[in-house]
């Protein structure tokens, strides 16, 4: 259904390889965008790509300046097929009709992915599904209504919400965030009730203290007793819902505990202390001896505490760096993966 925008981001990225493959057309590119550098390797890799285009979607008047400049015309590069091709689309406007376009249904989500995953520490789990409904509502927007606009974009999300991230967690830290739960466009749909008693029932194991943290729950619902006091309304927007839950909720001891037990999770998971996924994976697979099996949970074990170990003794600032690692770098696949060359004929 988006295969039209692939190869809108095609193009970018013949864009991209072509002026860092050559010395002298980098040289040229900083020369006309103030030294800024189209690409950067900090980023998440399913994001690359989007982030990409909208770095040379926000330098479209240098770019056209550079390869309308006498400087670009007088460069042999500028009759190869290459960098015709290159030219023609950065001063056509073609290109940049689709890259606008594309733009305004990604960049919503990928700011949003971007937010969440990140999260500078904070737990984000109380977001999340306010979140994706926000960027859908966004993508409607930007398309000023037109279905035939956003509906692509909406299904794509949809599939990627409905068959993998959503999560009976999601509903409940949803419906426990006081800054969403009260609000009059709260979403009280069965969904969001089944996800709430699903996650009550698996991760509530004492019988005794799931049916007080369902029957306190009717206190939060109606904003009775402590949850109604001006203060804990006043605060709702003011306080993360896992601090106001520690400041408000102590009359449902229950239902505190569970409720900042849910909020207090951030949503970066193993890329944020640099855990390899691709380890876990391998230990679910079929086939493998036993020996090889214990070798591999053994290297599993290893590497997760390493790296968990080395996330705890680091600092704050050092934690950013640490995310944002990668272990592979998806920016090699768009500026070719080599070092920038000269051709023989400049």
């Amino acid at each position: 259904m988006l295969d039209p925008w692939r190869a809108v981001l095609g193009k970018a990225k013949d864009i991209i390889k072509f002026i860092y493959s050559h010395e002298t057309v980098l040289k040229l590119t900083r020369k006309h965008t103030s030294e800024l550098d189209i690409v950067s390797s900090r980023r998440t890799r399913s994001l690359t790509p989007f982030l990409m285009l909208e770095r040379i979607e926000s330098q479209k008047k240098n770019l056209k300046n550079m390869f309308s400049s006498l400087e670009w015309k007088s460069s042999n590069l500028a009759s190869t097929a290459d960098g015709m091709h290159v030219a023609d689309l950065v001063t056509g406007e073609s290109f940049w009709t689709e890259a606008q376009m594309l733009l305004k249904g990604s960049i919503p989500l990928v700011r949003a992915l971007h937010v969440i995953s990140r999260g500078d520490g904070k737990p984000q789990l109380g977001y999340i599904y306010e979140t994706m409904k926000q960027v859908k509502e966004q993508l409607k927007e930007e398309y000023k209504d037109k279905e035939t606009k956003y509906q692509p974009f909406w299904t794509v999300i949809d599939g990627i919400w409905n068959n993998q991230l959503h999560k009976p967690i999601h509903s409940v830290a949803y419906i426990l965030n006081p800054s969403l739960f009260y609000c009059v466009d709260f979403n009280d749909d069965a969904e969001i009730k089944d996800g709430l008693s699903h996650s009550i029932e698996r991760m509530v194991e004492d019988k005794r203290v799931r049916y007080l943290t369902l029957l306190q729950l009717d206190d939060y619902m109606q904003s009775s007793g402590k949850f109604g006091d001006e203060n804990a309304v006043d605060q709702r927007m003011r306080n993360s819902p896992e601090k106001w839950w520690s400041l408000y909720g102590g009359e449902c001891p229950d239902l505190q505990t569970f409720a900042i037990r849910i909020l207090s999770q951030t949503c970066t998971g193993a890329l944020r202390y640099g855990l390899k996924r691709s380890l876990s994976e391998q230990l679910h697979m079929n086939g493998r001896n036993c020996v090889e099996q214990k070798r591999l949970n053994d290297l599993t074990f290893v590497h997760h505490n390493l790296r968990l170990q080395n996330a705890v003794s680091i600092s704050k600032t050092d934690y950013r760096d640490i995310f944002l690692e990668e272990i592979d770098h998806p920016v090699v696949e768009w500026v070719g993966g080599g070092d920038l060359k000269e051709s023989v004929a400049e």
